[in-house]
């Protein structure tokens, strides 16, 4: 739960904070998230990109326009989280640990990477399941009944403070080439098709004069 203060406040402070662009080269700071959706092709992805292609609606990405902020945003980066869209079935968790790992063990392989490019720099690669989860299907679950059917019944709704934290250390300029790419060794084979969505939680910086 969160708590706020709740205080009188002047004309002036009130004018100031809903309108911060008075206050001449300040800007106006807003919690944000900034998300994008693409679809991992079962038993043919080796690499996904978020943030650098249109999408077919709106509801896949909230990025104004592919591959940059516009002029004159910013985005300080304070989380990277990565949630795979998967509902209850019977192979929930073999998906998610297929996704998430690779397809297990015996190679030296290592498990599926993520990294994130800004212009001209990259950072990582790191583990792809640094990232999970920001939401849908967790990291853990249970089965109620037959515990050998694997079927899903009961899931962690994924948390804020998983995924891979960044502490504001990066900030995406406006007007300037960014994505995040996902990899994997080999295509794993799932039991079909599977959204996964890439958010960064942050601040953005909006309305500079």
């Amino acid at each position: 739960m969160f708590f706020y203060p709740v205080e009188p406040k002047t004309l002036q402070q009130l004018k100031k904070q809903s309108n911060p662009s008075m206050v001449p080269g300040q800007s106006e700071a807003v919690p944000w998230v900034l998300y994008d959706t693409a679809t991992y092709a079962d038993n043919a992805t080796t690499d996904l990109d978020f943030f650098n292609t249109a999408r077919a609606t709106r509801r896949a990405t909230n990025l104004p326009s592919p591959g940059q902020l516009p002029e004159p945003q910013f985005f300080e980066i304070f989380g990277w989280f990565l949630t795979p869209i998967i509902g209850a079935s019977a192979t929930g968790w073999e998906d998610l640990s297929l996704l998430l790992m690779g397809n297990g063990a015996g190679t030296d392989a290592g498990p599926p990477t993520w990294s994130f490019s800004l212009a001209d720099k990259e950072y990582g690669p790191f583990p792809m399941f640094q990232l999970q989860s920001l939401g849908g299907v967790g990291g853990f679950g249970l089965s109620l009944g037959d515990t050998t059917d694997g079927h899903l019944t009961v899931a962690d709704s994924g948390r804020i403070g998983n995924g891979a934290w960044w502490d504001g250390a990066v900030t995406i300029p406006p007007q300037q080439n960014f994505r995040v790419t996902l990899r994997w060794d080999s295509a794993v084979d799932i039991s079909g098709d599977i959204l996964l969505q890439v958010a960064a939680v942050g601040v953005l910086h909006r309305r500079i004069v």
